[in-house]
């Protein structure tokens, strides 16, 4: 820095024009000091940029070694001295601490100015805010970006820039390391690209304290929110192709003297934080022991890394530490699951080289996609299982175990693309493989044989799940005894099909004995115990138990959501269970908010293409044909329905269903035309997806629109009645069903020449309306002046 200060100094002096300055070899710092002092010369402000050495201005203690620059610079009234330096550290030896300015990144609103003010062209305005998010706000990378698009001129936009700078972080590093040459009133001697400046301050830190080096090596491949202490601290990977004696390792030996007491290495592991943060490469999180980075300083160190040759070392290093230390997806461990997971999906993009590290990297992406598809975050289940399968298959096997298990999670991620059949053979194939290589009682077998009922269970094929977890729970009985852990799930699998084949008294006997043995045994407070109180409150609701069920399920709820979150799966699940005791006490305006809530939720964090999500807003769809809200529950319906047939296919149960409730909304509004033919499709469909008998009430519905179409009204009029008598049974008169299909009645007596009974079912249908949705609502008005037209009709 001496030679630049010399530099500088020459340049002021023949400004001022002091004697001597003519001479290209005379030494002008004397004289410029001795101008600096002489107050006559008046006020002056000398700026020392990018002073990250404090030595520098240290006055020289043996004979021979340069002035410090501290000797140059008068300490006089009459001037100032503005110093800018990278390590806060330096800047409080150099002046008091409320003296020292720190420059923090910009807040989004200058960021943004800053960046259309350094673009100056017309029709760069969009995607701004983006570009500004995804250089951290730092000025100096946005001067950088928008000296770029501007220079480009109409070949490169904002969003041409954004499309490069996220297409890799090769991308990334080139753009910010390239210069434009017309940043005329910057230091020619400074770099001008942030990444070069960063990996300048790294190396003063590699020189200073090296294991503060290391640990920004390591931290580089974290996620950069979010980073546990923990993590860090994890044992070196030795043979495993990390570093075998780190820095960090051999450094604390040096200046701890070996003691590897826990306070000892706390504390030396404090100062290379408290160095990071000097450089503000880190800074603190929600906790003092979590920490946040920038995520170009992390893109910067891995560039350094790879100029190295140090990068795959470190990404070793990484895995190791990760798979270390993340938990079995278990109960216990479901805080620390979810700290970590957001690093499992960092080191997606940093798959080692080497075969060990290879599996290790697998295992730990299986372990995160088990608590994924607990936690019902399905895209991130599908990318890891199949990145560990892949990766089990080259190295173990297609029949290892470790393949089988990522397959049957990849299997989850079918049924919930609507992939039914393909799920279900899936599963097959590895209950097949188990049995064929581990034998039909192995504990694994019994697994998979589990995993596949629950998917027949899933597919509304009830008896063949009902055949096969009785088969499980039998065989677990014999082998494991009936009071293990595995057998009492299998009981309580047996109980969902129970309950889905609608033997609801069987369900509630072996439910309510599931949740006595889980309280015994994991406590009343365990995950495993709230859920199947979840699930013995469902049975309740359904055998009409309303308030035992809605006691069950507030406390549970409140549970799950202090354990998963208020947004898992598990928590909006024993909601969505409490909205149906809602329903059924009336209270449907409560229900809708708490559907909407949901919705919103499972909308946010599975995207509106996730089953869940559309099962979301088919329930509050249906809520708002209760609460007569049609043209809203219309349009719900609607979006419900075209991603469903996106998705599940036209075929799909719940694509019937949506499409059902769609027909009710239409009718509603009097668009009978288009609400029968969609009935008349759905309910043909329906019927031939339950031949068994089962969507009986489906058939007479859909046999009535046949002989509607054919004029054949006493058979017209013999269904449609049937009709409402099984949806009167099932449902309740209350319901919007048995209103739809007693007015349907009524216009097709009418149709057939019945007038005066088409009088009487109109009058039915007017007085159910008036119960159910209020006999004001807007949407009967027509059928009240369809009521006057038949009285004055004499037909």
């Amino acid at each position: 820095m001496r030679p630049r200060l010399a530099q500088s100094y020459r340049e002021i002096a023949e400004q001022v024009k002091l004697p001597g300055c003519e001479d290209p070899k005379a030494d002008m710092t004397k004289a410029v000091y001795n101008w600096l002092c002489d107050e006559q010369n008046g006020n002056w402000l000398i700026v020392l940029d990018n002073v990250d050495n404090a030595s520098v201005f240290v006055p020289a203690t043996s004979n021979g070694a340069s002035p410090s620059l501290g000797s140059y610079v008068p300490p006089k009234k009459h001037g100032s001295v503005l110093i800018t330096s990278r390590s806060k550290n330096v800047a409080l030896q150099l002046t008091d601490h409320d003296k020292v300015v720190e420059i923090n990144p910009m807040v989004d609103t200058d960021a943004e100015v800053l960046l259309r003010k350094k673009i100056r062209l017309e029709g760069h305005g969009d995607g701004v805010p983006e570009l500004a998010a995804a250089l951290d706000f730092m000025p100096l990378a946005l001067v950088q970006a928008g000296a770029y698009i501007r220079n480009q001129g109409p070949r490169c936009s904002v969003q041409r820039y954004l499309e490069k700078f996220y297409k890799s972080d090769k991308n990334k590093t080139w753009l910010l390391k390239h210069t434009e040459p017309d940043q005329l009133r910057r230091d020619h001697e400074a770099s001008h690209s942030i990444l070069v400046t960063w990996q300048i301050s790294f190396e003063h830190i590699l020189e200073t304290r090296s294991s503060a080096a290391d640990l920004l090596c390591l931290m580089s491949f974290f996620d950069r929110e979010g980073i546990p202490e923990t993590l860090l601290r994890g044992p070196p990977s030795g043979s495993n192709g990390g570093p075998t004696n780190s820095g960090r390792e051999a450094n604390r030996q040096n200046d701890e003297d070996s003691d590897s007491s826990d306070d000892s290495i706390s504390e030396f592991f404090g100062g290379d934080i408290t160095m990071l943060r000097s450089y503000s490469f880190v800074s603190y999180s929600t906790q003092p022991d979590v920490f946040d980075m920038h995520a170009l300083v992390q893109l910067a160190t891995r560039d350094w890394l790879t100029t190295q040759n140090q990068l795959e070392q470190w990404k070793c290093q990484f895995i190791t530490n990760l798979y270390e230390g993340f938990p079995k997806p278990d109960f216990e461990n479901w805080s620390r699951c979810r700290m970590c997971f957001p690093h499992v999906k960092a080191a997606l993009k940093h798959e080692p080289k080497t075969k060990d590290l290879q599996i290790k990297w697998a295992k730990l992406l299986f372990l995160a996609g088990r608590f994924a598809r607990e936690d019902g975050i399905t895209s991130d289940v599908e990318v890891m299982s199949i990145k560990a399968r892949n990766t089990f298959t080259r190295w173990l096997g297609d029949t290892h175990n470790y393949t089988l298990a990522c397959t049957e999670l990849f299997s989850l991620v079918l049924s919930r693309r609507g992939q039914m059949e393909e799920a279900e053979k899936t599963l097959e194939e590895v209950m097949q493989t188990r049995i064929r290589t581990r034998g039909p009682e192995h504990k694994e077998t019994l697994n998979s044989m589990a995993n596949l009922a629950t998917m027949y269970s899933i597919n509304d094929q009830p008896n063949k799940a009902h055949a096969l977890d009785l088969r499980v729970m039998h065989l677990r009985t014999r082998l494991l005894g009936p009071n293990d852990p595995e057998t009492m799930a299998s009981v309580a699998n047996v109980a969902k099909t129970y309950l889905q084949m609608g033997q609801l008294e069987q369900a509630e006997e072996l439910y309510r004995s599931v949740v006595a043995w889980d309280s015994r045994n994991h406590g009343s407070d365990h995950y495993i115990t709230l859920m199947h109180t979840d699930d013995l409150a469902i049975v309740l609701w359904k055998r009409g138990n309303w308030k035992e069920a809605q006691q069950l399920l507030i406390p549970t709820g409140q549970k799950l959501e202090q354990i998963f979150g208020a947004d898992s799966l598990h928590a909006t699940a024993s909601k969505s269970y409490l909205a149906l005791t809602y329903h059924n006490e009336g209270r449907l305006q409560e229900a809708e908010e708490l559907e909407v809530h949901l919705m919103e939720v499972k909308r946010r964090n599975f995207g509106s293409e996730n089953i869940h999500t559309l099962n979301a807003m088919n329930n509050v769809g249906r809520t708002r044909i209760k609460l007569g809200r049609f043209p809203r529950a219309q349009i719900l319906l609607e979006e419900v329905t075209e991603l469903r047939l996106k998705i599940l296919g036209p075929d799909h149960p719940e694509t019937l269903m949506g499409l059902f409730d769609l027909t009710l909304a239409l009718w509603m509004q009097g668009y009978w035309e288009s609400a029968d033919q969609l009935e008349l499709q759905t309910l043909r469909a329906d019927h031939k997806a339950s031949p068994d008998g089962s969507g009986l009430t489906s058939f007479r519905g859909a046999a009535a629109l046949s002989h509607r179409s054919t004029g054949n009204w006493k058979q017209v009029y013999q269904y449609q009645s049937r009709v409402i008598v099984e949806y009167a049974r099932a449902y309740g008169v209350l319901d919007v069903k048995v209103l739809v299909s007693i007015g349907k009645l009524a216009r097709s007596f009418k149709d057939g020449g019945k007038r005066l009974q088409a009088i009487a079912a109109m009058k039915k249908f007017l007085r159910l309306g008036g119960e159910i949705i209020g006999c004001m609502h807007p949407s009967l008005f027509r059928f009240w002046l369809l009521l006057e037209e038949w009285y004055a009709d004499p037909k």
